[in-house]
């Protein structure tokens, strides 16, 4: 392939990125959607091109960075999404399937990791642990107009559900972080893997169908964990780490059994020859349901100790 078209490439995954990332600070309302796929050129860069070419790109996008922005924006460009973008191109160099997508995930959160402890240095705010009164102040100022309308018992009782709201909400940060690294990791991985095939590449990124997901039984030991820290933040209500270790153990366990949950009537559906629109349905209104999300929890607590695909093929046979 000519040098010209290598440039060309490395000129057009550049500016990708610096487009995503410049939409990220000019409309802050929509950064998390630019932010989950803002990886993906120099990952794909990287893949194709090699270790050389992706940090490259990397600090040249974080001087346009600096000079169109600030400091602090090209350093945690540099340290979260470029860096993180390089090493998914790298291991997706390397490894392919579920051992690819995991080590992607871990990379990104050690990269999310590094740029908060340099936010952290650098300005004094903490991501990991912010000021809760600040938030509490911003949501009564939001809720301002319902609280004059309500009277003396229901507006303490709304003033008591925003507290709970932020404490439980500054609880889930971890678990929060994992989640949008999982979701970067992903989209990244798709986007790049599909452009890849597009001209004339081969897929390195591909998911086995949704009815076969399963995660490891050892998940549990997890779950029995986060009821451990539970029950013994109870007994001691001042601590923090007990409740967060808890709370972030929980909302990760099961939303996993939710997803294979999801997985099996998937599966079950499959079988029985249900429209797949109504299948992708019930994918997306299950994190939007409380009722579903716990349904499904169950059926993959279920599913990971008796195998009920398993069993549902064997009786179809």
């Amino acid at each position: 392939m000519s040098s010209n078209t290598v440039s060309r490439e490395w000129f057009l995954c550049s500016a990708v990125s610096l487009a995503l990332f410049a939409a990220c600070m000019v409309l802050p309302a929509l950064s998390p959607i630019f932010l989950a796929i803002c990886p993906f050129p120099q990952a794909l860069l990287t893949y194709e091109r090699g270790l050389w070419a992706g940090t490259l790109s990397v600090l040249t996008v974080a001087c346009a960075i600096f000079f169109s922005f600030a400091a602090v924006p090209s350093a945690i460009y540099t340290l979260s999404i470029g860096s993180a973008g390089v090493m998914l191109g790298v291991i997706a160099r390397k490894l392919r399937g579920g051992d690819m997508l995991l080590l992607g995930i871990i990379c990104s959160l050690g990269c999310k990791l590094a740029a908060a402890f340099f936010l952290y240095s650098a300005t004094g705010f903490s991501l990991f642990h912010p000021d809760p009164a600040s938030l509490e102040q911003t949501l009564f100022s939001l809720a301002q107009s319902r609280l004059a309308a309500l009277s003396g018992v229901d507006a303490q009782a709304l003033a008591e559900n925003i507290a709970n709201s932020v404490r439980y909400v500054l609880l889930l940060i971890p678990f929060n972080l994992i989640l949008f690294s999982s979701l970067e990791v992903f989209f990244s991985y798709v986007l790049a893997s599909r452009i890849h095939t597009a001209r004339g590449g081969e897929a390195f990124f591909k998911l086995p169908p949704f009815g076969k997901w399963s995660f490891p039984r050892n998940i549990l030991v997890a779950l029995v964990v986060g009821l451990v820290c539970e029950f013994a933040s109870r007994g001691n209500p001042d601590s923090f780490l007990l409740a967060q270790v808890s709370a972030n153990l929980g909302a990760l366990t099961w939303t996993l059994f939710a997803i294979q949950g999801l997985a099996v009537a998937y599966c079950f559906m499959e079988i029985r020859g249900f429209p797949k629109a109504l299948r992708v349905v019930i994918i997306i209104l299950t994190p939007l349901s409380q009722f579903l999300g716990s349904i499904f929890s169950i059926v993959g607590i279920i599913d990971m100790g008796f195998d009920l695909r398993k069993w549902a093929r064997r009786k179809r046979q």
